[in-house]
């Protein structure tokens, strides 16, 4: 992967992000789902699916303990 694959995956985080924020009505109330994100990369991160969950799970808290309904890479 090239030097540039943390931006593109913030870009699709940050849309996926804001899809997930989007009110939505149901049963005529309006409901709003808020979101935290880790990000990790392979093999920058870890090179197996548990170091890489791991790190993106610390990255995740990472992001709600900045206030919530945030994104943060690993890095």
């Amino acid at each position: 992967m090239g030097s540039h694959c943390p931006e593109v995956i913030g870009k699709l985080a940050e849309g996926l992000n804001r899809s997930i924020s989007q009110p939505m009505q149901i049963s005529g109330k309006t409901i709003s789902i808020r979101c935290s994100m880790g990000t990790s990369i392979y093999p920058h991160d870890g090179e197996d699916m548990d170091t890489l969950l791991s790190k993106a799970d610390s990255a995740m808290y990472d992001a709600k303990g900045s206030g919530r309904n945030g994104i943060k890479p690993i890095s």
